[in-house]
């Protein structure tokens, strides 16, 4: 039986094995292939089989350093997510693996195999895509055994941070619990400390609250045996600096006379958290702290104490604690994934390094795929691909993805579609794409072959470099210029590299020049009809003439600042010198863009925080020749 939303992967079964219903909770557990690209098939050693069919299959991932499962969720849906881990030796080298899992592109915890183990978490999900990744640390193959993805209520287990990661979920009564009693699969232990004596009632006890606690838990609790005594509740943190998030279940079963009263102080480490705390008759009642708590000692403990005035001792049903883990990172802007994925899927990709988040974390992106950065709480943005070293030739057909060429969105030199802003914008992405090849790449790489239809556009005019083909790099980095065979486009190529061909850095800065006239100008780079048929030619001849009316787009009229203007047009000639020499670099473009920016936003009254896309330690792997 399968209940709604409820995913369960048996961790390694083979694809061509039916699902099954696990006997004690009826659940319908089925192979993990479709949600993941990599790792085999594994058995645990007969010496170490379960009773649970689950845990004696698993999947190792001796490839790759991050591999990930991929779940469809609903973005803002609270899910529990549980993975469970039996080493039981499958490869004969008896040694339990170390590793760490993520949680899309945040850490989730480090995982020591030994014996059996399980981990759970309570995540609100970002995006309606959920990535679990296992990460390799050290020597030691990651492995795993079952992953399970239950969907709860937004109005139960919510934080203003973090996520939460169960330390113990405990009740009341003799045996442990999970679905089908509890309707979110939440696994309670029956747990009764030393003085502590079980109670039961036969009546309905009202469970509808946000945490709809099972029927056979509202209905058990636990009083001191020694009515004079109050209850403890303790658990172990994993460090000192844990913080934690607290949930106490109550439920008045027992039938009090008109004389009795039940009240009682909680105290969290000998400090008073809830006064005076009476159960509500018949209905379950949470509490929780609000603020996540350290523990000041080791280990935590919790007492309930009877109050001066209370006639009966403490009570209560069940316990949760969590640990409070932080998740800083965001994932990378939903539509560039989305770009990527049909890519995957159009191609037929199978990179073992595209597997979860493309950019985030760093450490761990796409290769071949470059990204900016700014606080960890912005989106990071896919801003080049290098699809050639990837085994992909030609360019993105705009109907696989998000993107569009540039040169399509300029208007193919017909009516354009983009404003002067937009624009600005555009030229600014492209500039920090070349300015990370040139500046961040170690050894840096020229791009070869910047031209509009190499640069592509999303949805939101965020533009990207696209087909590293013709790329090369520099042997070591203090290279200044490699000696090669031309290549290019005619009408971007660099005169000076087609004279002596000898490629630099400042070959792209002359293309990016060529693009930038495009953006101005919506006229083509070539254009034989015109007395000077090349772009760069053309605009000297025009500039002669005075004004700018004659040289910018048409369709820009009455939406530029001649000023903003006036200063993009001199890089861009700046950026076509004939020699190389009195060429910028691209950071000295970029810093000038940004300026542009920056004024033509503030003319708007928009915004004027310009997105600063940080070069990158990171070298990444084109591919390319040398």
């Amino acid at each position: 039986m399968s209940f709604k939303g409820f995913i369960s992967l048996d961790c390694g079964l083979p694809p061509n094995e039916s699902p099954y219903d696990e006997p004690s909770t009826g659940l319908t557990f089925s192979s993990d292939h479709d949600y993941i690209q990599s790792g085999k098939g594994g058995r645990i050693g007969k010496e170490w089989e379960y009773n649970y069919k689950q845990c004696n299959m698993l999947r190792f991932f001796p490839d790759g350093i991050r591999n990930c499962y991929n779940l469809t969720v609903k973005e803002g849906t609270n899910y529990l997510v549980r993975t469970g881990f039996a080493y039981g030796n499958y490869d004969g080298l008896n040694i339990y693996p170390r590793f760490n899992i993520y949680v899309g592109p945040n850490l989730w915890t480090m995982v020591y195999a030994a014996r059996q183990r399980e981990f759970e978490i309570i995540h609100m999900a970002r995006s309606n895509s959920l990535d679990i990744c296992l990460v390799k640390t050290g020597t030691t193959t990651p492995i795993i055994s079952i992953l399970e993805l239950r969907p709860l209520r937004n109005d139960s287990y919510s934080t203003r941070t973090g996520s939460l990661q169960l330390v113990q979920r405990q009740f009341k009564k003799s045996r442990d619990l999970r679905y089908p009693p509890d309707a979110y699969d939440r696994q309670w232990k029956s747990y009764l400390e030393y003085g502590e004596i079980e109670i039961n009632t036969t009546l309905t006890v009202d469970v509808s609250n946000p945490f709809g606690l099972p029927d056979l838990i509202a209905m058990s609790a636990a009083i001191p045996e020694n009515a004079s005594n109050g209850l403890t509740f303790t658990w172990s943190p994993e460090k000192p600096s844990d913080k934690h998030l607290v949930y106490l279940h109550f439920a008045e079963i027992q039938d009090l006379q008109a004389n009795d009263t039940r009240e009682f102080d909680i105290l969290s480490e000998e400090v008073i958290t809830y006064p005076a705390y009476s159960p509500k008759k018949l209905q379950v009642d949470t509490l929780v702290n609000t603020s996540p708590k350290k523990c000041r000692d080791y280990p935590c403990v919790w007492k309930l104490v009877r109050t001066p005035r209370s006639t009966l001792p403490p009570l209560f049903n069940a316990v949760e604690v969590y640990k409070v883990v932080e998740f800083p990172y965001s994932e990378t802007y939903s539509s560039d994934v989305a770009a990527m994925k049909n890519i995957q899927a159009a191609y037929g990709l199978s990179i073992i390094s595209w597997q979860g988040d493309p950019c985030v974390p760093e450490l761990l992106k796409w290769k071949g795929v470059e990204c900016s950065y700014t606080d960890k709480s912005i989106p990071p943005r896919i801003i080049a691909l290098d699809l050639p070293s990837r085994g992909i030739s030609g360019i993105i057909a705009p109907d696989l993805q998000n993107f569009t060429e540039l040169q399509r969105f300029i208007g193919e030199y017909g009516a354009s579609t983009l404003n002067w802003g937009s624009r600005l914008n555009i030229a600014a992405d492209i500039a920090q794409g070349l300015e990370y090849l040139h500046s961040g790449c170690r050894p840096p790489l020229v791009h070869r072959d910047v031209k509009t239809t190499n640069i592509i556009i999303d949805e939101h005019f965020h533009a990207k470099l696209v087909d590293f083909g013709l790329s090369r790099s520099f042997q070591t980095e203090g290279e200044t210029h490699i000696s090669t065979i031309l290549a290019g486009t005619p009408g971007y190529l660099d005169p000076e590299y087609n004279r002596t061909n000898w490629l630099t850095e400042k070959s792209d800065v002359y293309s990016f020049g060529i693009v930038l006239l495009e953006i101005i100008t919506n006229q083509p780079v070539i254009d034989q009809k015109r007395e000077n048929p090349h772009i760069a030619e053309w605009m000297g001849f025009m500039l002669t003439k005075g004004g700018i009316e004659n040289i910018v787009d048409p369709s820009l009229v009455g939406d530029y600042d001649s000023r903003s203007m006036w200063k993009v047009l001199e890089l861009a000639m700046s950026c076509v010198n004939p020699s190389s020499i009195g060429r910028p670099n691209m950071s000295h473009i970029v810093h000038q863009l940004k300026e542009c920016l920056v004024y033509e936003n503030s003319k708007k009254g928009a915004s004027t925080e310009v997105e600063s896309k940080s070069s990158f330690e990171q070298s990444m792997d084109f591919a390319a020749e040398t």
